[in-house]
């Protein structure tokens, strides 16, 4: 009479039928060689990357426990958006670069260091993902609007409630850079008088415009070794004028 216990068990692999060589193993003969060859790592982990295999997945095991976190919270967001797509092979470049830059956290790192990091240009998409998913951990962090952006000396404009940007990836995303002003009090009423403009339905171009003709100011007024309002009259301003146009 046969009982259960003389027919031969099944590998554990879901999509084999092979029986293993005996009830001491857990897998067929190739599927126990390739386990052995994997170096015998932990038998449910092994069964779930041979599921795998040949499939679209992320794997975010080799990250750290925040930086693990703070990928997943920026693939949620990027789902939720659903503002563009997210490869798994381009999230895996992602996770390379993290794992080479040897951070804990996105916020480890400013992104002109991500860059550099990555030595890419402004559309590699691996980049793009991990900046995106800096932002959404730093928003997630420190939250968004006035508040928040007012007192950096760049201000990222899709983060301000009420003002349209033109749609745009993530390297594009328009912002105002007051910190090319090196005077810090023309800098500051400029941060103001930008602010009220945009307040009252000013066009991102036109704003733009204005804190690039501040810019341009500051340059002159550097030049001309001003660094007071107090010094600022009609005739400095016609010699500013004479200035930008030579």
């Amino acid at each position: 009479m046969i009982t259960a216990d003389d027919v031969p068990a099944q590998c554990r692999l879901p999509f084999c039928t092979l029986w293993v060589e005996n009830r001491q193993k857990v897998f067929c003969k190739n599927h126990e060689a390739r386990w052995r060859h994997a170096g015998r790592p932990d038998i449910e982990q092994f069964i779930v990357d041979c599921q795998v295999i040949g499939t679209a997945s992320i794997d975010l095991r080799g990250l750290p426990p925040q930086l693990k976190l703070e990928f997943q919270y920026g693939l949620q967001c990027r789902a939720d958006a659903r503002a563009r797509t997210t490869p798994p092979y381009m999230v895996m470049q992602a996770v390379r670069l993290a794992n080479a830059a040897a951070v804990a956290s996105l916020l480890d790192l400013e992104e002109p260091e991500w860059r550099k990091a990555a030595k890419a240009g402004r559309s590699r998409p691996p980049i793009l993902f991990v900046i995106e998913a800096r932002e959404a951990v730093e928003s997630l962090r420190d939250g968004t609007g006035w508040e928040v952006e007012y007192p950096r000396d760049v201000w990222r404009l899709h983060k301000l409630p009420g003002i349209t940007v033109r749609h745009a990836d993530s390297t594009s995303r328009e912002r105002l850079r007051f910190d090319r002003i090196s005077q810090p009090w023309l800098r500051e009423l400029g941060k103001r008088w930008t602010r009220l403009r945009l307040a009252t339905g000013l066009s991102v171009g036109a704003a733009k415009a204005g804190v690039d003709a501040l810019t341009c100011f500051s340059q002159f007024l550097a030049h001309a070794g001003v660094d007071r309002l107090a010094e600022v009259d009609r005739p400095l301003l016609e010699r500013h004028l004479g200035w930008v146009a030579s």
